[in-house]
Parts: structure tokens; sequence; C-alpha cells
């Protein structure tokens, strides 16, 4: 069990009020796209092939050292020894850690500001997306459970024909979500690497409360919907896409990524 350690834990529970948001029920669609944020695997692989990944390789101060979240500052843990960390261009914290010797088999970190949100919410949420995920084939469950210390959505699916089985743990502390996600290519692979990834996860910390600072936690909402949208697209249809796009242009008119995100959607 992990030592959740928060400075000014006094202060944790407190919403930033101006940022709470107004969740309203949308369709199947968004949840599913909620749900790749966290098992981004076809585009990931796809990436991989063409050397168009958009993540950077990182080095930890030693082979089995200690790695600190290094975009916002969010949390630290001990990763798997000669797991190779991968940080990408995004607001939020997102980190991935690949297992030096198999590939596709990696720990991946999406960490975000999360005003307003709610624990019940995100499991209310991660049922749909299972309960939509199955009549898509994929064999897919959601269970609460206490993990790090705290209340915990864990999300457990398998992809058809043994293309890839993942892992998610997604929880809610000191106005942060976290999204934790372990995956394989294979159920194989999945079973021989679980207990070195959980014994790693085990050592997540929390470093500091949420910064209370408005416009990153806008910043990273915005990036999470143009994410969610892309996603939708590729595993949902286009149309989708787009409309979780216009959704998402009515809640932030002024946001230029997302209209870059629109146009080069409707130009496909």
């Amino acid at each position: 069990m992990a030592v959740v350690s928060e400075p000014e834990k006094n202060r944790c529970c407190d919403l930033e009020k101006e940022m709470v948001m107004i969740r309203t029920a949308l369709p199947a669609a968004f949840f599913i796209g909620t749900f790749l944020i966290g098992c981004d695997r076809t585009s990931e692989r796809t990436d991989r092939k063409t050397g168009t990944h958009d993540a950077t390789s990182e080095k930890t101060d030693s082979e089995a050292g200690i790695y600190t979240d290094t975009r916002n500052g969010y949390f630290m843990f001990l990763p798997p020894r000669g797991w190779t960390p991968q940080t990408y261009d995004d607001p939020r914290t997102k980190v991935a850690f690949s297992h030096p010797t198999a590939p596709g088999v990696l720990i991946r970190f999406i960490v975000r500001e999360a005003p307003g949100e709610t624990f019940d919410g995100m499991v209310h949420e991660d049922r749909q997306v299972a309960s939509e995920m199955r009549t898509r084939g994929v064999s897919c469950e959601v269970r609460k459970n206490d993990v790090y210390g705290m209340a915990c959505s864990e999300v457990y699916g398998q992809f058809p024909n043994d293309s890839g089985t993942m892992m998610l743990r997604k929880f809610l502390t000191c106005g942060l979500h976290f999204n934790i996600q372990y995956s394989a290519p294979s159920k194989t692979l999945f079973d021989r690497y679980l207990d070195e990834a959980t014994r790693s996860l085990e050592t997540i910390t929390v470093l500091k409360v949420s910064g209370r600072d408005v416009a990153k936690a806008k910043e990273q909402q915005i990036a999470n919907r143009v994410r969610l949208a892309k996603l939708t697209a590729q595993w949902v249809s286009i149309e989708e896409g787009k409309r979780i796009l216009r959704e998402a242009r009515k809640e932030f008119p002024e946001s230029n990524l997302i209209e870059v995100a629109l146009k080069e959607m409707e130009d496909r």
C-alpha cells in the first residue's frame, strides 16, 4: 500500500469554485473516449511503427531511481528497474514507462486538475464505458476498490483475439484526477509482468495538492477534450469526434486548439 503524503493537507479537499464544471449526460461515444484516453493502445502502436510517436525519452536519476513528475510536480514513484520513461507534449502530466525487453508492455500515468469531479461520478462513467465496450467485443469490468490508501475505480479489459489486456486504476485526490494504466499486447505478457508493475505502483506518493491554477486547469481540460475527440474519431466515428469538439467549443469558445482539431477532422 502506498504512503500518500500531501502538503497542506487541511486544504486538500477544497474545490476551486470558479472552475466547477457542469457535467451533462453525453452519448456513449463520450464515455468510450474517456475510457480510451486511459488505454490509448492503437494510436500508440501506430505511432511507433511510423516513427512519429509524440513522446520523448527521458532518464531517471539512476537505473532504479525515483521518478518525479517533471511536468507539474504532482507525484513521484519508483518505476520498475530498467523501464524507460517517455514524456509527452501535453499540459497534463502524461508519462509512460516501457518494459526494456517486452515491446508493448507499459505503465502510463495521466494526471490532471479535476475541479468539481467526484468519485461516484467517475465510477458511473467507467461502468457506462465498460457496458459499451462489451458490446464491441471487449471483455471489460469495473471494480470499486481501496488502492493506494484511497477509493479507486479499477477497470479491467481484454481485447478480442488476445490483442491486448489492460488495467486502469483511477482515483481522485486533492483536486487531481489520476488515471494509471498497466497494459500488455497479450494476456500472457500482462500476467508475466503484473506483479512487477503493481509493486512499483504501490510506491506512488502525491507531492502536492492541486495548484489552484485556474488557467492550468482550463488548459488541461481542453487538452483532455481534444484527445478524447481524436480517440473517439478513431475508435467510433469521425462524426462523433466532431460532435465532441463542437460541444467543447461551446464550453471553451476562445480555444484555438479546439478550432484547429475540428478543422483537421472536417478536412478528412
